[in-house]
């Protein structure tokens, strides 16, 4: 309930959602490449290499592949005084999708 007062994106329970949906084993590639090593592992760029960003076309599986690396980042995490953050934006909620509305989703 204070996650929905806080922000009308519901992101948490849109990545619920997602992950429930997913179908096992599709995307573990994005895990493999050296690309998502490195940003885990923390070498790459410091000014950008915080954020992992996800385009491409409408339908390619970007939400599908974001949950899935939400997922495991949260479960190598889990004890650990470290926040994973996610944020899926949608084409259909434009006009709800703001810069101060997803940066209080983070929150």
């Amino acid at each position: 309930r204070i996650l929905s007062w806080i922000s009308p994106l519901a992101s948490w329970k849109r990545r619920s959602n997602v992950a429930s949906a997913r179908t096992e084993g599709v995307g573990e590639w994005v895990l493999e490449t050296s690309e998502f090593q490195e940003w885990r592992q923390g070498r790459n760029d410091r000014l950008t290499g915080a954020i992992l960003f996800c385009s491409g076309v409408p339908g390619a599986g970007k939400t599908f592949i974001c949950s899935l690396i939400t997922d495991t980042l949260c479960n190598v995490t889990l004890g650990q005084n470290i926040a994973v953050g996610c944020l899926y934006c949608d084409y259909q909620g434009q006009k709800d999708q703001t810069l101060a509305v997803m940066i209080e989703s983070l929150s």
